[in-house]
Parts: C-alpha cells; sequence; structure tokens
C-alpha cells in the first residue's frame, strides 16, 4: 500500500476544499466544510489559514448563524484571478469577435463583440479589458484555425492569418496566452471520464471541423491537424455553402468516417438547426447500422448551439489551466 506524505496529505485536503466551496459557490462555515468533507474540525482549522493567506478563499463579512451563534463563513475567491476568453465565430456570413470577461467558476462579468477588423483595433480592445480587468492573468482564444509553431496556419479570418497572435497578445497586455481551435474547444465541453468523444463541426459557409477528445484529453495529432477533415477524399472539392441535395449526403459521409478512425463512445454533431430534418437521427443511425454491423454504435448527440458550447468549452480550459498555474 503507498503511503502518503504528509505535505500530500494536505495539498490533497486543500484541493477536497476547493472543490467542495467551487461547487457550492456559497459561503460555508468550518462545521458544514468538515460535515460535507467528512474532514475533522481540528483539519479544516489547520487548512484555512493557508488558503486564506493564498487568496484562494474569502471570510465572508456577514458570518452564518449556526446553533444560535455566529461563526465565520468562507468562501472560494472566485475573482482571485480573472480570464479574457476571446472567440472568432461565424455570424451572418462573416467573422465577428467576441471578448468576455470570466471569474474561476465561469461568471461572465463582461461581454462584448466587434468585427474581425484588423489586428490594431484587436490589440486596443484587449489592453481596454486589461485596464478595466486588471485581474486578467490569462487569455483563451478560440479560432475556426490551426495554431502551429505559434503561428495561425490555417484562420478563417484572412487578417490574422499566419500570425503570431499568442506572441502578440502576451506582449501587449503581459497575459499568459492558450489558443484552442474552435471546435476542438466546443467538443472539450462534452468530455467525460473514461470515454472517447467526437465532434463534427459543420458551419454554413466553411468547410466542416472536428475534434477529438479521449478520456477528458484532448487529441491533435503531431502537428495540431488531426481535425481537419476538409482534406478528406469526400470533402477536399467541395464548393462551401453546401447545396441542399448535398447536406445529406456529406454529413453521412463524415459521420462514417469519423467513426471508422475513432470509434467514438459519443459524436456530437453540431448542425445548424434547418439541417437537422434533412439528417434525423434515425436516418444516421440506420445508415452507421448497416456499416458497421457489430451491434454496437456511438451515440449521436445534435447540438444547434455551437457558439455556446464553444465558449463553455474555452472557459473551461481557462479555469483548469488557471488552476495549473499556466
Amino acid at each position: 500500500m503507498k503511503a502518503y506524505q504528509p505535505t500530500t496529505i494536505k495539498l490533497h485536503n486543500q484541493a477536497v476544499l476547493l472543490d467542495l466551496l467551487k461547487q457550492q459557490q456559497a459561503p460555508m462555515t468550518k462545521r458544514q466544510l468538515a460535515d460535507a468533507s467528512q474532514l475533522s474540525v481540528v483539519t479544516i482549522n489547520k487548512l484555512l489559514p493557508e488558503l486564506i493567506e493564498k487568496q484562494l478563499l474569502l471570510t465572508t463579512d456577514q458570518p452564518q448563524r449556526t446553533g444560535g451563534r455566529q461563526a465565520a463563513a468562507y468562501q472560494y475567491n472566485a475573482q482571485r484571478t480573472l480570464l479574457l476568453i476571446i472567440q472568432f465565430i461565424e455570424e451572418d456570413q462573416q467573422i465577428v469577435i467576441r471578448f468576455s470577461v470570466v471569474d474561476l467558476v465561469g461568471n461572465i462579468l463582461h461581454h462584448e463583440q466587434s468585427a474581425e477588423g484588423r489586428l490594431p483595433q484587436f490589440l486596443q480592445v484587449i489592453r481596454q479589458k486589461k485596464q478595466e480587468y486588471p485581474k486578467i492573468s490569462l487569455a483563451v482564444v478560440g479560432i475556426p484555425g490551426v495554431e502551429i509553431a505559434g503561428r495561425l496556419k490555417i484562420m478563417d479570418a484572412p487578417a490574422f492569418k499566419d500570425m503570431a497572435l499568442g506572441e502578440l497578445i502576451e506582449k501587449e497586455i503581459a497575459v499568459k496566452t492558450l489558443i484552442e481551435n474552435d471546435v476542438n474547444a466546443a467538443v472539450f465541453h462534452f468530455k467525460e471520464e473514461k470515454k472517447i468523444v467526437a465532434g463534427i463541426y459543420f458551419p454554413k459557409n466553411y468547410p466542416p471541423g472536428a475534434g477529438l477528445v479521449i478520456d477528458q484529453q484532448l487529441f491533435k495529432g503531431a502537428n495540431h491537424l488531426s481535425g481537419e477533415i476538409k482534406h478528406l477524399p469526400h470533402l477536399y472539392k467541395v464548393s462551401y455553402p453546401l447545396a441542399t441535395e448535398a447536406i445529406q449526403e456529406q454529413v453521412t459521409a463524415t459521420l462514417q468516417a469519423i467513426v471508422a478512425v475513432t470509434d467514438p463512445h459519443q459524436v456530437i454533431l453540431f448542425l445548424p438547426s434547418e439541417w437537422q430534418a434533412l439528417v434525423p437521427r434515425s436516418f444516421l443511425e440506420k445508415q452507421l447500422a448497416a456499416v458497421f454491423h457489430y451491434g454496437v454504435l456511438p451515440k449521436l448527440h445534435f447540438s444547434d448551439r455551437f457558439s455556446e458550447n464553444y465558449l463553455a468549452g474555452l472557459i473551461t480550459m481557462g479555469i483548469e489551466a488557471a488552476g495549473l498555474g499556466l
């Protein structure tokens, strides 16, 4: 049996308290923390001072009343540091940029949108956000493209193609920056422990993309190109937007290819709402069963809320990265 060192036990117990207070999102007394965590009040007393000193926890101004007397309560400091979430996304046949300031439990404190514009306008907005929210310490940028060796080698927003965008942001506002593909982020929102989750996104006016999460970890390939399914033989020379009569064939062939290569537990199909009548679940399940006749098929999940799933995935990535101190 493995023997845990005192330091390891302390860190584990601190993590238990932090996770508990994150989930609760409300003040808790020492007794409430002890009952919910199954740690003793004595242990709680030893853990709290360091967490408060590191500003991970706050003591509430208005103590909770328990058993006829007042007791101090503690809550997770969700605004100890803030995230700047930046989304490049298709809207009404153009790429727009959305800026959100988010705390460590996912609350959106500020949100605004601008046209794609040029780099000077973009940098002006992020400087302004940093001035307004000086606790921003991490930027997470979602792109309809791929960053290779620090540059946006694939990018649907032409003004930003081939830029070292992460480096520019870090230089401009002095915060760590993560760049992630939009479909990867959207699929990451659906991650599950010990599950393989694949996602396919068909935007109206651009080629489709895919993402793959294996046991809650993104799979990107050697050069981050694994989701660039526009290079598949049946999609390579296709023009966009797709003709109505081609939608069913292209979605079915793409789904079959993804299932054949990844063998996932679940496939998320991000389709425009008007497409779902053209490729109903029953039709796709029948097509898959005719090809993969082994009695096991992935669960299909349809979503016409790509933008929301994409944002949620970026926020989750940011919160996890902030927790790891990246």
